[in-house]
């Protein structure tokens, strides 16, 4: 009787005496929850891991206050403290919280862009549009009538869904600021127009840089035979001629264009090359002088908008794709590396290099196999346990031609 008594009595003692001692200290998994894609209705999502942002280019005819997104992929078993599919109003970001072990905060954000234009006969130079103030600004000679202007292109809302209150033909008088209501969707804005005279003879006022085209707007010649305009890049000697238009009224406009040519290179096939002292390149100062019946009557300098800076290329961020091994769904930049080899792209520093840090690219036998350090725009993914498949490009929105790309290696 003692024995049975004595057993039940020390194992309740030994664990009265261990539930005193022992305590959860396992620490949770680190698992980065990230949204993976995202997909709906007149928009292209652009998702960045590294700054937990969704941002979605709405076409210039999406209403930006019902914004459908179908379908959002986000890592699994986490939870969102949002719904994730629907409409949303993307005036002002939205936040979204993933949660499994931790919290992420993601921002949702919409960005579009609408074309807006405003033209006025007998323009000098480009027109001014202040899209958050809401104004547009047209420029003309110092001896155009300001009470009889007429209006040529007006376009301030989304292509095709716009209403303009008054009409364009109906807004002639501005000698002072005239009020136009652009209706769009459920939206009404008050624009305000402005024609402003300048002393200015020649102002660039349309460019087409990928096409390394542009326009050249010149005062009114009014009584004019002939109107020739030349144009050269700021440090070369030779003039080019841009292709004049002189209308009746006097109006006239230069139009630059590049000169081709045409050759066959070693494997036969046919190459076109740009002549780069003809046509407007980006980011470049150009010097004009004008001729009105003989007599160069106007001399200046006009400027084109600079190029397009290939995203990240300065390889300054840590967190880029191309560093990890996360490249399925890579902004911009991605490469090779997987489990197998996971340095082929590092972030790295190296003496003479320009900048702080840079991409470091070394091959790496894995399973008796080379492969090559590798970086590149674009994504890859393992399909299966060996296969690597690799998507190569990323859309951009070039405004200008590229011409050639400057490294160090």
């Amino acid at each position: 009787m003692r024995r049975s008594f004595l057993i039940p009595l020390l194992l309740g003692a030994l664990a009265a005496w261990c539930g005193s001692c022992i305590e959860n200290n396992l620490p949770y998994p680190v698992v980065e929850l990230a949204v993976l894609s995202c997909e709906g209705e007149g928009f292209t999502a652009e998702i960045d891991a590294k700054t937990r942002t969704v941002v979605l280019r709405l076409d210039e005819t999406t209403d930006i206050s019902r914004v459908r997104i179908t379908d959002m992929r986000i890592t699994a078993e986490a939870r969102a403290s949002a719904p994730l599919t629907g409409e949303f109003d993307l005036r002002t970001p939205q936040f979204i919280t993933l949660s499994l072990y931790q919290d992420y905060e993601w921002e949702l954000r919409a960005e579009q862009r609408i074309e807006r234009r405003f033209a006025v006969e007998g323009q000098i130079g480009a027109a001014e549009i202040d899209s958050e103030r809401r104004t547009a600004t047209a420029h003309v000679g110092m001896d155009a009538d300001l009470r009889a202007v007429r209006i040529t292109d007006l376009k301030l809302g989304p292509e095709g869904i716009t209403t303009l209150n008054p009409a364009p033909e109906e807004l002639t008088d501005f000698s002072s600021v005239r009020y136009v209501y652009v209706t769009y969707h459920d939206f009404e804005e008050r624009w305000a127009l402005y024609v402003r005279q300048t002393e200015l003879v020649v102002a660039l006022s349309a460019a087409d840089l990928w096409r390394n085209t542009g326009t050249l707007s010149i005062a009114s010649q009014p009584g004019a035979e002939t109107v020739a305009l030349e144009y050269r890049r700021s440090g070369t000697e030779e003039w080019r001629a841009a292709d004049v238009t002189l209308a009746e009224d006097g109006t006239c406009s230069a139009r630059i264009a590049p000169r081709w040519s045409e050759q066959t290179n070693a494997a036969g096939l046919t190459v076109h090359t740009i002549d780069p002292t003809t046509g407007l390149f980006a980011g470049h100062t150009y010097e004009y002088r004008l001729t009105v019946d003989g007599t160069v009557t106007d001399e200046g300098t006009f400027e084109t908008p600079a190029g397009d800076p290939i995203p990240q290329g300065g390889m300054e961020e840590a967190g880029m794709s191309c560093f990890t091994q996360q490249n399925a769904d890579a902004a911009f930049w991605a490469s090779g590396n997987n489990t197998f080899a996971g340095g082929l792209c590092q972030w790295s520093t190296f003496p003479g290099m320009e900048g702080a840090h840079c991409a470091k690219m070394a091959a790496t036998s894995a399973a008796g196999v080379l492969a090559a350090g590798n970086l590149l725009s674009g994504i890859f993914y393992k399909d299966g346990l060996t296969k690597g498949v690799v998507e190569f490009g990323q859309p951009y929105d070039w405004t200008a031609r590229p011409t050639a790309l400057h490294l160090k290696y």
